[in-house]
């Protein structure tokens, strides 16, 4: 039994044995009456690493529906093949439990296989990071190429490809096969969440100097640093093999998935998919401005939310001043005092002072013990640093509550802070 580049048996099989039904919807709705059925749109989705095509199905299934609704009277076929190498879902778990670190790297991959109740799950090739630069590159490229064409062959007419981190750099293969004339043509290509690339070098005949012209649209995760670089992503350098024009870019908030997790990104993301699959080529030609657009009102956006940041700090910052200092009859009585209420809440937080504690200790007669240690030629930092230690815990509170009256409790508190400094001392 052959194993992959990362210890794991599997089989090969046959690309005949790896295809379920294509995804037809059963409610679509009949076209007019005397027009002629439409051919479905029909798309060739390949699944990620150690997964299978039912997972992907399920995290393809909101662009389904919003398709339907989009175009009730087209037809779209997502057809959901499984990759060329098998793997027993038991011998993988088998290893995770006894190896921390292969558990780790397959967290994700494992948890949809329990989900889903998988005995098998799939590959597309063997391949690592260790080709040029650092890129994805494939140790089995004479099994993958025919498979993957054989595929095709199987469900043509295929419009286009789509892909999901390994399934994206097999799909951008396939796309480079057509375009080159060693596979059936391709309209588009819709990539998800891909690595950086290393195959062009490995196959250089399918990847000319001016890049591929096929359709095609990129999404990635702003955080997916699974693949790539925090600094380029993987798909940066798969959008690189494609000619200019024919290329458009989506990122979204989350990590390498294909649609986030926010209800409203998502949905967006969707229509912007929909929209691709409809007429790919619209979508690369608005492109350009499209994403003018976007990065225009994410700054306005963030100035936004900037702006509502500094007013919510104001309103909090009036918040604590009025808890700190009793209010406006506090505000009033340091005023009185020549204070400034805002100089007291500095001098009180440089003494880490709790507000909750001052708070306490001033709706306790914390003012009248300021104005007494004002009076002894005493700074307002030692106040500050007096009622820090008797307000924690709410101490004043139950000096009160023991009907011990206001100048015990300033008595005890000076004992307190006597005590304190001569315990440190010591």
């Amino acid at each position: 039994m052959p194993t992959d580049a990362y210890g794991n048996n599997f089989r090969y099989q046959r690309a005949e044995e790896a295809v379920p039904p294509p995804s037809t919807p059963t409610d679509a709705p009949e076209p007019p009456a005397g027009a002629p059925p439409p051919r479905a749109l029909r798309v060739l989705c390949l699944h990620g690493a150690y997964l299978a095509g039912r997972i992907l199905a399920y995290s393809l299934s909101p662009v389904e529906r919003a398709f339907r609704k989009r175009a009730p009277h087209a037809r779209l076929e997502l057809i959901f093949p499984n990759g060329l190498q098998e793997y027993r879902v038991a011998e993988l778990q088998a290893r995770a439990a006894a190896d921390p670190q292969f558990h780790a790297s397959l967290a994700a991959e494992l948890a949809a296989i329990e989900a889903f109740e998988l005995e098998h799950v799939y590959m597309w090739a063997d391949n690592d990071d260790s080709g040029a630069h650092g890129g994805r590159q494939f140790h089995n490229l004479p099994d993958v190429l025919p498979y993957v064409r054989r595929l095709l062959e199987l469900h043509a007419p295929v419009d286009g490809v789509l892909g999901m981190s390994q399934g994206a750099m097999v799909a951008q293969l396939a796309a480079a096969q057509a375009c080159a004339g060693r596979g059936p043509p391709l309209q588009f290509a819709l990539l998800f969440g891909g690595p950086r690339p290393g195959w062009q070098w490995q196959l250089p005949e399918l990847f000319p100097e001016e890049g591929l012209r096929v359709h095609t649209l990129l999404v990635s995760g702003a955080q997916d640093w699974s693949h790539g670089s925090r600094s380029e992503p993987g798909c940066h350098g798969m959008a690189a093999l494609v000619a200019a024009g024919y290329v458009a870019r989506r990122t979204h908030a989350d990590g390498h998935t294909i649609l986030p997790k926010d209800r409203e990104e998502a949905a967006e993301l969707v229509e912007e998919i929909v929209d691709f699959l409809l007429d790919p080529a619209a979508v690369v030609a608005e492109y350009p401005a499209r994403e003018e657009r976007r990065v225009q009102e994410a700054k306005l956006k963030a100035e936004r939310e900037e702006a509502e940041n500094k007013r919510k700090a104001e309103e909090m910052r009036l918040a604590m001043k009025q808890t700190q200092i009793g209010g406006e009859e506090g505000i009033a009585a340091l005023k009185a005092l020549g204070l400034d209420p805002d100089a007291y809440i500095a001098q009180g937080t440089s003494q880490s002072t709790h507000f909750d504690s001052m708070s306490e200790m001033l709706v306790e007669g914390g003012l009248e013990h300021l104005v007494d240690l004002l009076a002894e030629g005493k700074s307002l930092s030692s106040w500050c640093e007096l009622h820090n230690t008797i307000g924690r815990n709410g101490v004043m509170k139950e000096l009160k509550e023991l009907g011990i009256e206001l100048k015990d409790r300033q008595k005890f508190a000076t004992l307190v802070a006597k005590t304190a400094k001569a315990a440190s001392a010591s």
